[in-house]
């Protein structure tokens, strides 16, 4: 979690990969920042705060996924050094919706 002062602005969700054929990875499943915080930095520190405790766990590579045209997330994404390396869909109720899945190399 983050907060500033008192006030929690973000939070991010993770563990081990529950994406098809990377279970031996870590994962982030969600990042959630604060609108008014988005731009700012924040959402940077949460990202590599949440990968430093996938880090600790052990695990050699992080792996994510996301809708496809979620192009604000996939730069984010990318900036941070995660390729892609699968196009999946997702299929809720009748519709699809195109995913891409990103991975990255713990070089830490």
């Amino acid at each position: 979690m983050m907060f500033d002062g008192n006030k929690l602005i973000g939070t991010a969700v993770f563990g081990k990969s529950f994406t098809e054929g990377y279970a031996a990875d870590g994962e982030i499943s969600a990042i959630y920042l604060h609108s008014e915080y988005i731009g700012k930095g924040y959402g940077h520190r949460l990202f590599v705060k949440t990968e430093q405790l996938l880090h600790n766990k052990g695990y050699q590579y992080f792996a994510l996924d996301l809708l496809a045209d979620n192009t604000r997330a996939l730069d984010f994404y990318l900036k941070h050094g995660y390729r892609k390396v699968a196009d999946r869909k997702l299929k809720l109720g009748e519709k699809e919706y195109p995913i891409a899945v990103l991975r990255k190399k713990n070089d830490e």
